[in-house]
């Protein structure tokens, strides 16, 4: 019946997901990174040189940076950027009177 309250409850165990711990491409990475501290703690590298060596290991690999990244902030949409602008606009005028 719609609208009435019974004492029966949906089971929502079965629908909710754990947290992990680690994203996977941690898991996946962590033996790389663990090799990599020990190449670069045995060869003492600076700063500078542990950059100059991922570059040039970019550079040996040909890998490039994504053309496009995905964005961390969503972009207002048109409406909302011209109410934006709009709005910005009134309130220099305010302060230029």
């Amino acid at each position: 019946m719609a609208g009435v309250m019974t004492d029966e409850r949906k089971d929502t165990s079965s629908d909710m997901r754990a947290q992990k711990r680690k994203a996977k491409s941690e898991d996946a990475l962590h033996l790389v990174i663990t090799d990599t501290i020990k190449l670069w703690r045995r060869a003492h590298l600076t700063y500078d040189q542990t950059r100059y060596v991922a570059k040039a290991a970019r550079q040996a690999l040909t890998l490039t940076a994504p053309a496009m990244r995905a964005r961390v902030v969503a972009r207002l949409s048109r409406e909302a950027e011209s109410t934006a602008t709009m709005i910005k606009a009134s309130y220099q005028q305010a302060l230029s009177r």
